[in-house]
């Protein structure tokens, strides 16, 4: 068994029709007139420098003027995302400070029972408890309730509940 050689392909040969001579018209031919472009002179200037420099200089400041109110919206439209995620954060740890309140007030009242309990132990029969339970709940959400404030003249403190009104009797 022979093998052939495999030949490099060089492009030689040519896969297009072969040509055949035309019919050649007697016709007379029309000369070809090639397009001639002239050159176009350009108008004189229209505006002067100092126009074109006004001209500058008024775009310029246009520019300037919608830039400034461009960054001022957007500072605006910053500002009121920011207020309002003040506010929802503001709002949550208002929730979160009631909540921590009833916690407190809550375990006020059960350390005041205990000791009760422990200190009066002949009033603790089941219809005192619950009486005394209330009472002290009642007293601690109205000890929270209030707040110190130095008085004007600063020989004491007032109690100052959050109705608004000023009891000196300390």
């Amino acid at each position: 068994m022979t093998m052939t050689i495999p030949q490099k392909f060089l492009f030689t040969r040519s896969f297009d029709r072969p040509k055949t001579p035309k019919a050649v018209d007697v016709a007379v031919e029309e000369p070809v007139v090639e397009d001639v472009w002239e050159e176009e002179v350009p108008p004189p200037p229209v505006f002067s420098l100092e126009e074109l420099e006004m001209a500058k200089k008024l775009a310029f400041a246009e520019g300037m003027a919608e830039g400034e109110k461009n960054a001022e919206t957007s500072i605006a439209h910053h500002q009121k995302e920011c207020l309002q995620n003040i506010a929802q954060r503001l709002d949550t740890l208002g929730q979160q400070l009631d909540g921590t309140t009833r916690n407190v007030e809550a375990q006020i009242a059960e350390l005041a029972m205990t000791m009760v309990k422990a200190l009066l132990p002949h009033w603790m029969d089941a219809a005192r408890v619950t009486e005394i339970h209330s009472l002290l709940l009642e007293a601690v959400k109205n000890v929270a309730a209030l707040k110190l404030e130095s008085n004007t003249d600063g020989m004491g403190f007032a109690v100052v509940a959050d109705k608004g009104y000023h009891s000196n009797d300390t």
